[in-house]
């Protein structure tokens, strides 16, 4: 079976055998009402890690990475949230 994949600026096709696909439909939730509350609560608690806050430490360097134009997310909000959750790291210490 002949794919087309979105990649790069013309895309890619690629062939596939049958037997090897598999249909995997996506499971639709509900958006959150408040999202930057949601990534900031995600952020204080996150699973099986300390807070954000309690790892960064004034003076620290912090690399920041978002995913390109082709992924949609809600980068003004999650950035929001970030430097909510590092009050301490001075804008010239985040790249």
């Amino acid at each position: 079976m002949r794919v087309r994949l979105d990649y790069g600026v013309d895309g890619l096709e690629v062939d596939l055998p049958r037997e090897r696909l598999t249909i995997i439909e996506p499971v639709f939730r509900s958006a959150v009402a408040d999202p930057r509350a949601a990534l900031i609560a995600a952020l204080r608690a996150p699973l099986g890690r300390p807070p954000l806050r309690e790892i960064v430490r004034r003076g620290q360097t912090v690399a920041i990475s978002v995913c390109d134009i082709t992924r949609a997310q809600p980068r003004q909000e999650m950035l929001a949230a970030l430097f909510a959750e590092m009050p301490g790291i001075a804008a010239e210490d985040i790249t």
